[in-house]
């Protein structure tokens, strides 16, 4: 055997070496090999499969609705390039139905039909893609003419479903008969199969060599894992980049590809931080999510697109109004620059594409040209009825761009800056406020769905900080009676919970009946004020403020709705509609709360890894070293307000309801994120897990260490589906 001597320390050379080292180091040996795997299955997929969609003139932008009638044949002229082309996807809208039937799609060669692809209408979902895959690639040819038939037989002759389409454009027929100012919108799917090709080989030939390198001359007595995948991370990615450059002839412009590399990067040193860090005592629960929450806010803040938060268009309006008052300008007048932009980007009525970047590169300008104040063509006065405290943050962003003369582009985009930063730092507070259950109140601010809230313009990241530190300072106050510091703070959330949203999650007032489980009359005294200052903030912001406005939720039955007023005057035909709502979409609801469906509710993460995050959040809270157990009073007094959060939501559904309907219409799961937490709570710190006390304080860093590295994965997991999604098609 030979034996080798460097740096004070005798290391065997050759074969033998490594034999001994993988006899020896089993576990560090397998370890290493499925890290430099999991690596290479990472950048395969980014750099390859993750991409396989492309932009097309076809895309959906200013996207309208067009119904497709029983058995009428539509033909679509497209646009090709010299491609490899693998398929076709459409976006349907099956009018939240469940249609029977069949959809027919054929792709034509000058005029020959030689691929035909069917597919059961029953199982398209609402407004989410559909894909229909050739069963062999069609290599397109500059001199040919394609395009596409597709045909829809109903089972039901009543029923129907619609198509995105455009009224710009041309060539579509409709059983031959030319149909004006619309085209069918179609996106293609291609693969750049030669540059896969040789980018696969670089990877794996690269990834063997480092391995080979790793295991041959490291000592596995004193090898770090960490520092070995640190190395071999910064070696991919310096690779990745070399890469790029020498096949970017090969591969061509993507307009999303410099923004992907960025993403996917911060992704990378985002996953070796927490790595690194999360065995060492001192990362508490406070430092990972800071640790987490800064770049996944700056990646989402990127991904995003200013409008893809559901109602941006009218929380803008809002937020705009609101800078008017603070600048001492008319309530509804906006700079000339500003109602161009909102026209081209927050008018858009579909889900947000890639496509939409060339509307922010087209404003993107430093300055504004144009600031003259101008009548807004349309306000939207119901929204005068919320308060300043539901856009604060935003409304300075946007008042301080003006006041700079910034751009539109840079003015929507400080004030999502600053949301997200008051956003981390309200939610950081309250993980530090909060005597129990640390992790929950970590883990619920880094949900996908609460990510998208906390970087968008509108009121729901202020009632999910709000309720959250609302949470965190009634279970301290509970357990520390008599700090006035914490009581002031508590009635200062309950204030601004009564100011956000309308007042509706003042539902969260009955945490005050957790304070009552001691004798003394100070906790009475204290869930007295608290109390108070939720009900002054209401009447105050909800009913003496907005005097003369109505809450647009509320609704007229004249516009062929429901109102709120149907609830209170038939109970129990409310109660049974709110029933069937839940029993119809409790599942998805639950799912959605997590973020399932993004981007103007666009079906984006599969529900696995949503329920994965939640999984591991309640896992690590079950063992979480704090107080174990919550009293059987806190548990009741969780579950009455998630009971209030289920009975009273649908009523601000109502106006969205249309007369005569059997259910509750527009529920979103992002409504019941504030209660989350009370959910989780009661799940993971009741008496069930009584087992957890004897936890050893090395097995809880062990799992706290586990539960942390997961969860970053499924995060950085969820943004290779939103990249996948929202910047390669």
């Amino acid at each position: 055997m030979n034996v080798v001597k460097f740096l004070g320390k005798t290391l065997m050379a050759g074969r033998d070496r490594l034999a001994y080292q993988m006899k020896e180091h089993r576990k560090q040996a397998v370890a290493l090999l499925m890290m430099l795997f999991a690596i290479l299955l990472f950048l395969c997929l980014r750099m390859d499969t993750a991409f396989e969609y492309r932009i097309d003139s076809m895309d959906t932008k200013g996207a309208l609705s067009y119904d497709l009638q029983h058995k009428v044949s539509y033909n679509q002229k497209l646009d090709i390039k010299d491609e490899t082309m693998f398929g076709m996807s459409f976006l349907f809208d099956t009018h939240e139905q469940v249609n029977q039937g069949e959809l027919t799609v054929t792709f034509n060669e000058d005029g020959i039909p030689i691929r035909e692809m069917t597919s059961n209408i029953a199982y398209f979902a609402d407004n989410v893609y559909q894909k229909f895959y050739f069963d062999t690639p069609v290599n397109i040819k500059n001199e040919s003419v394609y395009g596409f038939t597709m045909t829809a037989s109903y089972t039901n002759p009543e029923d129907v479903i619609s198509i995105q389409s455009q009224s710009e454009g041309d060539g579509l027929l409709a059983d031959g008969k030319p149909v004006e100012d619309t085209s069918l919108c179609c996106r293609m799917i291609f693969m750049f199969s030669s540059f896969k090709n040789k980018m696969l080989f670089a990877q794996i030939f690269f990834v063997i060599l480092i391995g080979i390198i790793l295991l041959f001359k490291l000592d596995f007595s004193s090898f770090r894992i960490g520092r070995a995948l640190l190395i071999t991370l910064g070696i991919m990615v310096m690779l990745e980049n070399v890469l790029n450059r020498i096949f970017s002839e090969v591969r061509g412009e993507w307009q999303g590809r410099k923004l992907a590399w960025l993403v996917l990067d911060l992704v990378v040193l985002y996953l070796l931080v927490v790595y690194l860090y999360s065995k060492k005592k001192e990362f508490a629960v406070e430092k990972f999510f800071l640790v987490s929450a800064i770049p996944l806010m700056i990646i989402y803040l990127a991904l995003m697109m200013p409008w893809s938060a559901p109602d941006t268009n009218r929380h803008f309006k809002a937020a705009y109004r609101q800078s008017n008052m603070l600048l001492g300008k008319e309530e509804w007048v906006i700079r000339k620059d500003d109602a161009e932009f909102f026209d081209a980007a927050f008018q858009v009525p579909g889900n947000p594409m890639i496509k939409d970047v060339e509307t922010i590169l087209d404003y993107k300008s430093l300055k504004a040209h144009d600031t003259e104040l101008i009548p807004w063509s349309s306000p939207d006065r119901p929204m005068e009825y919320y308060s300043i405290f539901c856009y604060l943050p935003q409304v300075l962003g946007i008042c301080l761009a003006r006041i700079l003369g910034l751009g539109s582009v840079l003015m929507v985009y400080l004030a999502r800056l600053f949301i997200s930063i008051v956003y981390v730092l309200g939610c950081y507070h309250a993980i530090k406020k909060a005597p129990v259950g640390k992790f929950i109140f970590a883990a619920v601010p880094l949900l996908p769905m609460s990510l998208m809230m906390g970087t968008a313009i509108s009121y729901d990241p202020m009632v999910l900080l709000s309720t959250l530190n609302f949470l965190a300072c009634s279970l301290k106050l509970s357990r520390e009676p008599e700090s006035k510091t914490t009581l002031m703070e508590c009635m200062v959330w309950a204030f601004l919970i009564g100011a956000v949203k309308g007042g509706g999650y003042l539902i969260f007032l009955p945490l005050v009946f957790i304070f009552s489980r001691r004798e003394k009359q100070r906790p009475f005294k204290n869930g007295g004020l608290i109390v108070l200052a939720g009900i002054v903030s209401v009447v105050l912001f909800d009913v003496v403020l907005p005097s003369g406005s109505s809450l647009f939720q509320f609704g007229e039955a004249e516009s062929g709705a429901l109102s709120s007023a149907y609830a209170l005057a038939n109970p129990i035909e409310y109660l049974h509609m709110s029933t069937d709502t839940y029993l119809l979409s409790v599942d998805s609801l639950m799912i959605n709360m997590g973020g399932t469906a993004l981007a103007w509710l666009e079906q984006t993460i599969p529900a696995a890894v949503i329920t994965s995050l939640m999984l591991i959040t309640g896992v690590y809270c079950i063992f979480e070293k704090d107080d174990i157990r919550l009293g059987q009073r806190e548990k009741w007094v969780f579950g009455l307000i998630v009971l209030l959060e289920c009975v009273l939501t649908p009523i601000m559904l109502m106006s969205s309801t249309v007369v005569g309907s059997t259910y509750v219409m527009g529920l979103q799961g992002r409504y019941y994120l504030p209660v989350l937490p009370l959910i989780l709570l009661i799940l993971t710190k009741y008496k069930l897990h009584d087992g957890a006390e004897n936890v050893t304080e090395e097995h809880a860093l062990e799992i706290k260490s586990s539960c942390f590295r997961v969860f970053a994965i499924l995060s950085c997991l969820c943004i290779y589906y939103m990249l996948r999604l929202y910047l390669t098609r």
